[in-house]
């Protein structure tokens, strides 16, 4: 009996100490002013500064027709202006909207929405179709946030323009 109330109470110790721990509080980065929110969108290597609600004009580049269509390829860049992607951040949503300068009959893509602050995702490769459209992310008011669409535009299933790497920085301002 000695022998098992020895380790019942290794046990119990052993319990006890792991729940007294208490957690340590992280400073916290002072919270974001919705008045003078600030993103940052890196486009082709260029960084630029945008306040809240301005939209960031990406170039879609024309297809070599040498290169074999092997799928998107997230860091390749193809030589020639075919249309704009615009990215901006409102509320709880990452926006797009796709301008074609040549004949497009649809665009597909993924995009993907990280919190930097955190390091937690807000979804990864989330499918997005059409020339325009939102991806939901409840971003927390203060955390910073990046977002990236890659896809493409064809014209009747034909590949004849992809997105340039991007890389769109925000803070999030809702509530």
């Amino acid at each position: 009996m000695n022998n098992l109330q020895k380790k019942i109470s290794s046990i119990i110790l052993a319990l006890v100490m792991v729940f007294s721990i208490s957690a340590t509080a992280f400073a916290q980065s002072p919270k974001a002013d919705t008045d003078k929110a600030i993103y940052k969108i890196t486009i082709d290597n260029t960084t630029m500064t945008l306040k809240e609600g301005q939209k960031a004009s990406i170039p879609l580049r024309s297809i070599d027709s040498t290169t074999p269509n092997n799928g998107l390829h997230a860091n390749a860049v193809y030589p020639g202006d075919k249309g704009t992607l615009e990215l901006w951040a409102v509320d709880a949503h990452v926006n797009y909207k796709i301008t074609m300068y040549i004949p497009a009959t649809g665009f597909t893509g993924l995009m993907s929405i990280m919190n930097l602050t955190s390091g937690l995702s807000c979804g990864e490769n989330i499918p997005v179709s059409g020339f325009s459209g939102n991806v939901y992310c409840r971003n927390l008011k203060g955390n910073v946030y990046g977002a990236t669409l890659s896809g493409a535009a064809t014209l009747l299933g034909v590949v004849v323009a992809k997105t340039v790497p991007n890389y769109y920085i925000y803070t999030g301002t809702w509530k």
